[in-house]
């Protein structure tokens, strides 16, 4: 009697065993629906979210708080601020929700050695795609930064372009962690 009862013990534990589940942020799929959004420094009151209301992917202000951004979802803006990620070969791409032949796009700024995000049709380039590198999650936000692969080192940021203020730029950084933090609002489809 007592040769079984250890293997018993054993069973019945690794049978109780939690399985390991992984975190909600690592759960997803693609495509979804995504709407981005910035810190803007020294503002505890705003953040900036991507908008591309014409052919340069500009910022635009929107209260600070998760519910804030997760209205634009919804409202009068989404047609202009509501991406969808799709992922190609583990790099990530947007697409405009309400216009699927428009992608975001790295390019340089004609009027300087800068680089900015557009609006606008895909090219044979990889201009289109991005790494997504996953820094953290707050609050059921995902956090990330988004380096160019057209443009390797460079990261999505809010400072704007010359002649372009509100546009974002690419600023060259050492790695993902030192670059721009993007609140990253997904919905899967």
């Amino acid at each position: 009697m007592k040769k079984y009862i250890l293997p018993a013990i054993i069973l019945l534990v690794l049978g109780c065993k939690k399985k390991s589940v992984p975190p909600t942020y690592a759960i997803e799929s693609f495509p979804q629906r995504v709407v981005m959004a910035m810190e803007i420094p020294n503002d505890n009151t705003f953040y900036d979210y991507f908008s591309a209301q014409g052919t340069v992917v500009r910022r635009a202000a929107v209260e600070k708080n998760d519910a804030a951004v997760e209205r634009l979802f919804a409202s009068a803006h989404a047609p202009d601020c509501v991406w969808i990620a799709m992922v190609e070969n583990n790099l990530v791409y947007f697409q405009l929700e309400s216009a699927s032949s428009i992608y975001m796009k790295a390019v340089p700024n004609r009027l300087s050695d800068e680089y900015l995000l557009v609006a606008s049709t895909k090219s044979n380039d990889k201009a289109h795609l991005f790494k997504r590198h996953f820094l953290r999650s707050d609050n059921g936000a995902r956090v990330v930064a988004l380096e160019s692969v057209m443009y390797p080192n460079y990261y999505l940021s809010r400072e704007g372009v010359l002649g372009e203020n509100n546009s974002i730029k690419l600023v060259q950084k050492a790695g993902p962690k030192d670059a721009k933090e993007i609140r990253w609002y997904g919905r899967i489809m």
